[in-house]
């Protein structure tokens, strides 16, 4: 399901201690985990953690699109505010929500971080349809990568159909700026949502 080089990806840190960098140290280090022109690139992000190089949420964003360039394309999770919202990963399904909840995919605000609440604003990006795992994707194949379906209660938000199992025709890799990918790789519900009859794994 992955690319090769998502141990590199995941298994190194971008400079998260040094308080200092600028616009083309912050390429040279990304670039030196493997990203380069052409790739599908998912990205989790805190920006708390790395307004600390000065650098705006839209120059972060500036310098990803120019390591992937015109021909790649960028993916973050652009989840909604949904008051009352359950817990962990009992949010990916809404049998578990009290009221069901409302999702406008041009207005509704995101939870998960700065990175993505820029990146939705800009002209030619796309938000999926889902409300329970909604995804920003800009760049060259947003059209066939974003979501087209119609949910319901049955509706499995990493299965088929959705942004993160349409986005593996492209091999994508990952990128973890400022979090732990452990508690925020989303693509882990992919396997077990294309395999619903087999999930959980029978002892």
């Amino acid at each position: 399901f992955f690319n090769t080089n998502i141990n590199k990806i995941v298994n190194k840190s971008i400079l998260i201690n040094d308080k200092k960098i600028d616009q083309n140290r912050f390429l040279r280090s990304l670039s030196s985990l493997g990203i380069k022109l052409g790739d599908t690139l998912i990205v989790h992000s805190s920006y708390s953690e790395l307004k600390r190089f000065g650098m705006s949420p839209d120059q972060i964003i500036d310098s990803l699109l120019q390591l992937i360039g015109s021909e790649g394309t960028l993916i973050m999770p652009a989840i909604p505010i949904f008051r009352n919202r359950p817990l962990s990963v009992d949010r990916f399904k809404l049998e578990n929500y009290v009221k069901t909840p409302i999702y406008d995919v041009n207005k509704s605000r995101i939870c998960t971080g700065a990175l993505p609440g820029a990146l939705v604003k800009r002209p030619g990006s796309v938000r999926s349809r889902s409300p329970l795992n909604s995804m920003v994707i800009f760049g060259r194949n947003s059209a066939s990568i974003s979501d087209h379906l119609t949910f319901s209660n049955s509706s499995l938000p990493c299965g088929k159909g959705s942004v993160l199992a349409n986005s593996l025709q492209y091999n994508p890799k990952l990128l973890f700026l400022g979090v732990d990918e452990v508690h925020s790789m989303t693509m882990i519900h992919v396997v077990e949502d294309l395999n619903p009859e087999r999930w959980p794994i029978k002892s």
